[in-house]
């Protein structure tokens, strides 16, 4: 099965699975390691919910470390300076040109839908990071209208009934979403979108809502959030501007705390009914979501005077556990509905009808509501009804639902839509046609919400992090918030396509094999892809996840000298040696952690290794801290002492100078001196500010150019800068690009793009000019610029990313180990064994010119140990050493199979072939067509130990195709009079999901003969087709433990199932052959896959009793079908005697099936008394680590089925059968396991 990574603690692996995979209703998990944090809790659809995250988490506490909040006025100053460098740009002739780079089919978060009074096509939507999109085509294009304001943040949108030219926009997205911007105010249009002035309300921060008097259009209330982070503020309430938004007056103010999130108003009887929520996220302590100033407040005359609702008009309240509430209200008949989320569990805590423009209230029947919001009922507030149709009404959450009969029942009409929905327009002349903003963009419905259609085309993707394929410049990559991880390999606007899910974060691509990759989802769950995205497993194998702390974007990096180092941050650094299969750490803990009030504080932010020295490594934390290692590790220097105590946003090394590094910092400055951006040419011990005229505003991202001296890009909440003499003065690269928070950029040096990933813009891109002048190869590229001036290499191609092109360098190593990659004609230094693994030495201990370093071939072994036989077995589920010197099967306590003397058994491997139209493929460990191994090795100890038997596994192994899995599982008995076996299974499923006919599946055993008696050769072998055995039997001419008629050694069939245990039988095998290993195995390791596959289509047993040194196939099936969702399991014994004769054997084989049938032979009653809980079907109803992982691997991953319902039903509800196994059974082992909780039930 396709294992997650065993962390140390099990909850995580249980959190980490589940919430990836998950696709069944909201369920709550306690969050073991963020205790202040509310529960976890699954979305639909598969996706990843958000950890509730600290209120001073990632966007706001980067920007307002150490104080809390950011000072009043500074993001707008800091638009307003970038607007007026962007005129000086022009003047000067600097302008550097963006075009978009997409996705335009992956959209962001929508805040607000706004659309023409008489023209439906046109339509206006608020992104939360994005600005303002136009559409007049219905939603099959749109157009950015808001860029140039540099506010992107949008709460709401409002257009003049009378006048569809005027537009009023509240920058401020008042979700209360972890990755939210303050806005700027309210900003008016008077010709469509295209201009906008500022209308005050500066200190609004966040918008929830503006409604516009229809009967007088120059009346306009807006709901004003106030501040979401770190602070009260009296700004906060319902403002009414009398005069198109030229004054202001607060009409209702409750605390500096209550926020005004919703309203609605009757113009003919001047009702405005306002929803007010107390809201107040600190720094220090978690986040306050609701309380006792939470209600509803009416007003009978325009908003002079105001009542707030409570029980005595049908309301709840005043009560402490009231939080968020929407509102929405029929025009026609005044008709209102409220929604009332819960304080405690952020769910729902009724909803609320009005027939009577808000005077009395009644609970409508919202049972079908509850768990809607997923948890998230702070970041959901929407009720919509449909005008004309008070009975119509739309409660938007994780799911979007419907009722027709005016709250009477509820049903869900998310249909194709991304879940989490905010916002939605219902046609007030046809209510079917409705338009849908979601955290995936906008969608419309002609049939009243029955079925929907994604509008594609919108460039508002939310980037957290981005990077170019090294070797394919046109394939972007990127992690998202809400919509996972996503890349083009076209880079079409349009050509995007999701590759992991969650939060994504960043992606790290491999220079060497563009198909190796590393992504993640939030707080630091790194998994790895061999395919090129197609299939991931966890990456997580040695990490200590549970005892470390870990940012929202956890840092992941790559040595760019030898991609099989790669570094992961949490609190402290993680190196891997080989590209990410097993972590260890090298640092204690790097941040000025831990933080007890704040428990996800203190981390590691950024990771920087040097390129001129990759044993210089530099690390960034979010509490202020740099530190640096030039021993790979082994000691590190705190060099923060002169910077200041802010998030670190960026360190970067210098790659050609291991003295020079640049560190970047977030934050807006208060009353001290405050330098952006800081470079030591002496390893920190100091630090020179080089942020020059740039504004005040954080700094996400720093490049240093390759090729031009002094020029350095960085990324800002205002966009792109640059600076040509190392800081002094800065200039925006604005030309085509909004003003927009860019959190990360990558340069590729081949083709000198620049690619800048926005949080709400999507991707932009351009071409850096290089400042040279001559070609001297003609290749296009200018000589400053060229890795190869002196050979055309219009490509340059860098194998080893040394800057010397392919075609120049006279040694490409990649691995830096001073031996070359084979195939490079300018080779001067001999090949490398290993080209991909730094292995100096050379040594290859097989001999078969595939260095140690890298082959998998050469991998963990172990002895698995009975009472009377010994055998070696490997990782990858073969047995022997594969030419290896030295017995592999050998007689327990007797050691005469000395490792100079002949072997006895060689080398043992299933074999696979499949033969498809004609073309046949077949796969050994041994062979050109090999298995990988792909999961966890689980040797060289046992995994389980009883007083009765050893258990030892491999690890998961694959075809070479990827289309196959296979694992090995071998028992080895401790007690017993004639115990000269082990007993080995072979577990085999499709790995890539899809059914797989006409498979030829068995073992090969290579069996050394030591002389040649041509027929009278009584170490032939034979087979017993009674007994399903294939034996050997020694000779006279043998030596050590080949020497004596009296010696044996054979494989037997004991039986197979496939998946179903009641479906256990004993019949087969399909045959056996022998044939030369000349032909076959060790040394030549060339397997044909024809005639391997012809062979084992050969029924009963074919000898070859005159040929030394023979190899043995065992075929189990010859022509099998297996489903995608099957699993076959195939049990043999390996049998030896040392002395006797074939009696003894015979008796031994006896011994072995009586002890399976007892450990081991399942059975149709398969449950294994007395509790329920083995859900591998280990022997002797063992409840260990694997039972859950298996659990884990059939629900999130479409991992092989139970052998044993009964077993995974854990709690027993439900039927015995794939029905009766839900998310409760996971949780119910989970808590027996590690939390003391009621044991499982028991077996019927």
């Amino acid at each position: 099965m396709k294992k997650l990574c065993l962390l140390t603690s099990i909850a995580l692996i249980f959190v980490a699975a589940a919430f990836f995979f998950m696709d069944k209703q909201p369920v709550e998990v306690d969050n073991s390691f963020y205790t202040d944090i509310t529960p976890y809790i699954w979305k639909n659809n598969g996706k990843v919910p958000k950890l509730k995250q600290r209120p001073n988490d990632w966007f706001y506490a980067q920007r307002s470390l150490p104080y809390a909040t950011i000072p009043p006025g500074k993001q707008l100053a800091a638009v307003e300076a970038t607007q007026a460098a962007r005129k000086l740009v022009q003047s000067e002739d600097k302008v550097i040109s963006w075009t978009e780079a997409g996705p335009t089919n992956v959209a962001g978060r929508i805040t607000d839908i706004a659309v023409h009074p008489s023209e439906p096509n046109t339509v206006y939507v608020g992104a939360a990071a994005g600005g303002v999109f136009k559409s007049f085509n219905g939603g099959v294009s749109w157009t950015p209208i808001f860029d140039d304001v540099g506010t992107p943040s949008i709460g709401a949108i409002a257009i003049n009934p009378s006048d569809a030219g005027t537009i009023y926009v509240g920058t401020g997205e008042a979700n209360a979403a972890a990755d939210t911007y303050e806005g700027t105010g309210i900003y008016k249009s008077t010709d469509s979108g295209q201009t906008w002035t500022q209308m005050g309300l500066d200190s609004s921060y966040h918008i929830g809502r503006i409604v516009i008097d229809p009967l007088r259009p120059e009346t306009l209330f807006v709901a004003v959030a106030g501040k979401h982070f770190g602070a009260t503020n009296p700004d906060r309430g319902l403002y009414r501007s009398q005069d198109g938004g030229a004054t202001w007056e607060q009409v209702l103010y409750v605390s500096d705390s209550t926020s005004c999130i919703d309203v609605v108003y009757d113009a003919p009887s001047g009702t405005v009914v306002a929803a007010m929520w107390e809201k107040v996220r600190y720094v220090d302590i978690y986040k306050i979501y609701g309380g006792i100033t939470s209600g509803i407040y009416r007003s009978t005359n325009h908003g002079d005077s105001w009542t707030m609702l409570d029980t005595d008009d049908g309301l709840p309240g005043p009560i402490d556990s009231c939080g968020r509430i929407g509102l929405t209200m029929e025009p026609n008949s005044g008709t209102c509905y409220a929604m009332y989320n819960n304080l405690n569990g952020y769910d729902l805590l009724g909803m609320y009808r009005s027939d009577d423009v808000g005077a009395n209230w009644y609970q409508v029947n919202d049972g079908s509501l509850y768990g809607t919001y997923g948890g998230f009922g702070w970041y959901f507030g929407q009720v919509r009804v449909a005008p004309g149709n008070p009975n119509t009404v739309f409660s938007l959450g994780v799911q979007m639902m419907r009722s027709t009969n005016g709250g009477l029942s509820w049903s869900e009409v998310t249909g194709a839509t991304h879940v989490d929905h905010h916002a939605m327009w219902i046609n007030p002349t046809d209510p079917n046609h409705i338009y849908n903003g979601c955290d995936g963009g906008v969608n419309v419905s002609t049939n009243s919400g029955n079925s929907w259609t994604v509008l594609e085309n919108m460039p508002n993707t939310q980037f957290y992090a981005i990077t170019i394929d090294p070797n394919n410049p046109e394939r972007l990559y990127g992690g998202t918030q809400d919509n996972g991880t996503n890349r083009t390999l076209t880079g079409a606007l349009n050509d995007w396509d999701h590759i992991f899910g969650g939060d994504g974060f960043y992606v790290v691509i491999d220079p060497r094999n563009s198909d190796v990759m590393f992504c993640e989802y939030q707080w630091g769950n790194m998994y790895r892809s061999s395919d090129g995205g197609y299939n991931w497993e966890s990456a997580m194998n040695g990490i200590d996840y549970s005892s470390d702390r870990h940012n929202w974007n956890t840092p992941i990096v790559m040595n760019p000298v030898n991609a099989d180092y790669v570094y992961y941050g949490s609190n402290r650094l993680w190196e891997s040696i080989d590209n990410g299969l097993s972590w260890h750490v090298i640092s204690g803990d790097l941040s000025g952690g831990p933080y007890p009030d704040k428990p996800s504080y203190g981390t590691i932010t950024t990771i920087s290794v040097s390129a001129y020295d990759p044993d210089v490594i530099w690390v960034g934390t979010d509490d202020g801290k740099v530190q640096y290692t030039d021993a790979g590790g082994e000691d590190w220097f705190d060099v923060s002492a002169s910077l200041p105590n802010r998030w670190v946003t960026r360190v970067v090394a210098d790659p050609s100078n291991d003295n020079i590094a640049y560190v970047c910092i977030s934050g807006y400055q208060w009353s001290e001196p405050l330098p952006r951006i800081y470079r030591t040419t002496n390893k920190g011990a100091n630090w020179t500010p080089i942020h020059g005229d740039l504004p005040d505003v954080p700094v996400n991202d720093l490049i240093l150019d390759p090729h031009i001296v002094d020029r350095i890009y960085i990324g800002t909440d205002v966009g792109v800068w640059a600076t040509d003499n190392l800081g002094t003065n800065w200039y925006p690269i604005d030309n085509g690009a909004p003003i927009a928070t860019v959190h990360d950029l990558d340069f590729h040096r081949g083709t000198r793009k620049l690619v800048a990933g926005t949080h709400g813009r999507s991707m932009f891109m351009t071409t850096i000019e290089c400042p040279d002048v001559t070609d001297s190869d003609l290749d296009g590229i200018m000589d400053l610029c060229d890795n190869c001036p002196s050979t055309s290499n219009p490509d340059q191609a860098d194998a080893d990313y040394d800057q010397v092109g392919d075609l120049c360098d006279d040694c490409t190593d990649t691995d830096q180990d001073n031996y070359g990659n084979p195939g490079y004609a300018n080779n001067t230094c001999p090949d490398d064994n290993c080209p991909y693994a730094f292995n100096p030495l050379q040594e290859d201990t097989d001999d078969d010119g595939v260095g140690d370093a890298c082959d998998y071939r050469v991998p963990e072994w172990d002895t698995v140990t009975s009472c009377g036989t010994q055998l070696i077995v490997g990782v990858n589920g073969n047995f022997g050493k594969q030419g290896q010197w030295g017995a592999n099967l050998d007689y327990a306590n007797f050691g005469d199979c000395e490792p100079w003397q002949g072997i006895y058994v060689y080398d043992g491997s299933p074999v696979v072939c499949r033969d498809t139209g004609g073309v046949v493929a077949g796969w050994a460990i041994f062979g050109d067509n090999r298995f990988s191994l792909v999961d966890d090795q689980k040797l060289p100890v046992p995994t389980v130990t009883t007083s009765d038997y050893d258990i030892y596994e491999s690890g998961t192994f694959i075809t070479q195709d990827s289309a196959l899995a296979l694992e090995k599982t071998w028992w080895a008995p401790r007690q017993g009079p004639d115990c000269n076996f082990v007993i080995q299974q072979l577990r085999l499923y499709s790995y890539n999901g899809q059914t797989h006919t006409g498979l030829a599946i068995g073992e090969a055993i290579d069996w050394d003969i030591p002389s040649d008696n041509g027929a009278d050769n009584t170490g032939a072998f034979h087979y017993d087709g009674l007994d399903r055995l294939v034996y050997l039997r020694g000779t006279d001419d043998g030596s050590g433990c080949q020497l004596g008629t009296d010696r044996y050694g054979g494989q037997a069939w004991l039986g197979s199932y496939t998946t179903d245990t009641c479906g256990f039988s004993t019949d087969g095998p399909y045959g056996a052959y022998t044939d030369r290993n000349s032909v076959w195995v060790w040394p030549n390791g060339n397997f044909v896959p024809s005639e391997l596959y012809s062979n084992m289509q050969q029924a009963g047993f074919a000898a070859e009793p005159a040929a030394t040194d023979q190899h043995t196939v065992m075929t189990f099936f010859a022509n099998h079908t297996l489903d995608a969702q099957d699993t076959l399991t195939v049990f043999t014994a390996l049998i030896t005697v040392h002395e006797g004769d074939s009696t003894d054997l015979f008796a031994s084989l006896d011994a072995a099936q009586a002890w399976f049938g007892s450990q081991i032979q399942p059975n149709c009653g398969c449950c294994m008394p007395p509790i329920r809980g083995n859900v591998d079907y280990d022997p002797g109803d063992i409840m260990d680590i694997s039972d859950l992982v298996y659990l884990v691997d059939y629900m999130f991953t479409a991992g092989p089925d139970l052998p044993c319902w009964a077993e995974g039903n854990v709690n027993g509800e439900g039927p015995d059968s794939s029905a009766g196994i839900d998310i409760s059974d996971l949780v119910h082992l989970v808590d027996y396991m590690f939390t003391g909780g009621p044991p499982p039930a028991d077996c019927p």
